[in-house]
């Protein structure tokens, strides 16, 4: 999930941050969005019900290969959960993902790693 442009890191404590780590692989995004409930952690503006994962993310320049920053990702889906086609005519020109996309995109080179989009 970002706010504005910056992504809203899961946690930054350690063991807490250890313990999503050791079941990312295993788990996926979405998965270990609900594991990490079970640690008391939610992402900013959690709507019981709503559709929340976590990614890792790179900052611009970072090291690939090493472990991203995990990060909520729910805020694509709620802004599509939000757009009402009805009241937009224009929509062809509208870029939901914003600076990012999936591979090929608009958005330009982006890599993804278990779901998780480097921008």
């Amino acid at each position: 999930m970002t706010q504005g442009n910056s992504p809203v890191i899961v946690t930054d404590d350690p063991t807490l941050l250890a313990r999503l780590r050791s079941r990312y692989e295993e788990l996926g995004s979405h998965k270990l969005a609900e594991y990490a409930f079970t640690l008391g952690l939610f992402p900013p503006h959690h709507r019981k019900g709503a559709t929340d994962s976590i990614s890792e993310y790179w900052p611009p320049g970072a090291d690939t290969s090493a472990p991203g920053l995990l990060v909520w990702d729910s805020t694509f889906t709620d802004a599509f959960e939000e757009h009402d086609d009805e009241d937009d005519e224009d929509d062809e020109d509208d870029d939901p993902w914003g600076s990012a996309g999936p591979p090929g995109s608009a958005g330009g080179d982006v890599t993804s790693r278990n779901g998780g989009w480097t921008l």
